[in-house]
Parts: structure tokens; C-alpha cells; sequence
């Protein structure tokens, strides 16, 4: 007997046929889901995408349980509106992992958004805001927003 089913968003809800299931998931897979759910069967998401970009694809769903995001860091239920529980980088060691990383591509994320260096955008940001949602908040320096609940650091490497 299946007690619940845990699925990934990325590559499994969510592919990258613009328009068919990015994005946003297909409405055929979001009605299935939404069945398997109704009969009984409790269905979450968990992923490594930053929690405001996979509850946009959550409530396209339309399921309302818990769900885990940022990589593990945020377990909410964005249809009700609710963070249950955050898991906070240290700002000690944040602090010391940016002055490593200063001049690196790197994108610090909370619940409602991330940030980046403004003297760091460049034509990856765009792509970047698309896949999730929404545009970094350009800052001039990271120091001027450690004192938010910090869920995840992202640094890409950009190749040319």
C-alpha cells in the first residue's frame, strides 16, 4: 500500500518544453496528480528549487500539504500561505564563505526572493530570473542583507 508519494519538480513535474510543462507543469500532469491526491494518497514536493519558484509550480497543482524547498532548508504550504519551518545559513559563516567567494557569481536566497551584486548581473541573470521566477534583487553589498533568514547560496560558474 502506497502511504505517500514524494516527488522532485525539476525534470519530473516540470520539464523544459516551453509552454507545454515550463514553467509551469503541464495541465494534464497537475490533474493526475491532483487525483492521486484525492483518493487518499498524500502527494508533497521536494526541491532544490528556492521555495517562492516552487510554489508558484505547487499551487499551479493545487496541493495542499507540506512541501520542502531550498534544498531542505524551508518546509511550507504555499497554498495556505504558511513557512512551517526555515533552516537559516549561520550569518558568521555566510559572512566568511562571501569574502571567499566576493567576486564570484552568487546568489543568496530567502522565502520571498534572493539577491545579487549589482556589479555581478550579466546576461546569465536574465536566464537565471526566468527559471525562477522572478529577478535578483540587486544590491550594492551582501553585508546589507545578513540579517535575513538566509535559506541558500548559489554560485554558479559561468563558462563562455
Amino acid at each position: 500500500m502506497i502511504k505517500a508519494i514524494v516527488l522532485d519538480i525539476d525534470g519530473v513535474i516540470v520539464g523544459n518544453n516551453v509552454g507545454v510543462n515550463f514553467p509551469q507543469p503541464s495541465k494534464k500532469v497537475s490533474e493526475t496528480i491532483r487525483k492521486i491526491h484525492d483518493k487518499g494518497i498524500p502527494v508533497s514536493f521536494l526541491s532544490g528549487k528556492p521555495s517562492f519558484a516552487a510554489a508558484e509550480n505547487i499551487k499551479t497543482v493545487g496541493i495542499d500539504n507540506p512541501h520542502i524547498a531550498d534544498g531542505g532548508a524551508v518546509i511550507f504550504n504555499p497554498i495556505q500561505n504558511d513557512i512551517i519551518h526555515v533552516s537559516s545559513l549561520p550569518t558568521e559563516e555566510t559572512r566568511r564563505i562571501l569574502k571567499d567567494l566576493e567576486s564570484t557569481y552568487l546568489c543568496l536566497f530567502t522565502t520571498e526572493g534572493y539577491y545579487l551584486k549589482e556589479d555581478l548581473e550579466n546576461s546569465f541573470t536574465k536566464k537565471y530570473s526566468r527559471f525562477a521566477g522572478k529577478s535578483p534583487k540587486l544590491i550594492s553589498a551582501f553585508d546589507s542583507v545578513l540579517q535575513e533568514n538566509i535559506t541558500k547560496m548559489l554560485k554558479l560558474l559561468l563558462i563562455a
